[in-house]
């Protein structure tokens, strides 16, 4: 599995955004910038997240999470922070999950797109706060769940990126 995003080099864009647009479209494709919902996509999760939020990211760019929130139309099962700065102890990466565990695992299994986002942020977020908004699930595992502490947490946090798992 390996992450798509738009997000390189200033200048890049346009490039980035033309690699991005092979197999979109011509409907979708003389629209670029605008916001698509779930149904034009007729129901295709994979198509409607890398439209929206990959290749048209440039919307969400130095906005707050709360405005990708508001425009995202697939639950978030659950978060998980990135990769730890063992030093300050932050992550300035923040994981999604649209998929419950079952069906992300039955996604990989089936070497399927489980749709995992990847959002950077601007500042790092201390491990202790994101530990705190954990949540023990039944097999006494601690799994940071979404839920509405979550989302007012983040919701200020502003965005540099978006990227999406992505399989070969």
């Amino acid at each position: 599995m390996q992450a798509v995003s738009c997000h390189g080099q200033e200048g890049d864009k346009t490039n980035e955004n033309s690699n991005n647009l092979k197999g979109v479209s011509d409907k979708v494709r003389d629209s670029i910038g605008n916001y698509k919902s779930l149904s034009f996509f007729k129901l295709d999760t994979v198509g409607y997240m890398e439209y929206n939020f990959v290749i048209n990211q440039q919307k969400y760019e130095q906005r707050e999470l709360s405005y990708f929130f508001n425009d995202l139309e697939v639950p978030i099962h659950n978060f998980s922070p990135g990769e730890l700065d063992r030093k300050t102890m932050t992550t300035n990466v923040l994981i999604f999950n649209v998929y419950n565990d079952p069906v992300y695992r039955h996604k990989i299994e089936d070497s399927k797109n489980p749709l995992t986002i990847f959002v950077r942020l601007d500042q790092p977020l201390p491990y202790l706060k994101l530990n705190q908004l954990s949540k023990r699930n039944s097999m006494n595992i601690e799994v940071p769940l979404w839920d509405e502490e979550a989302k007012r947490y983040f919701a200020s946090k502003k965005i540099i990126d978006i990227t999406l798992s992505k399989t070969k």
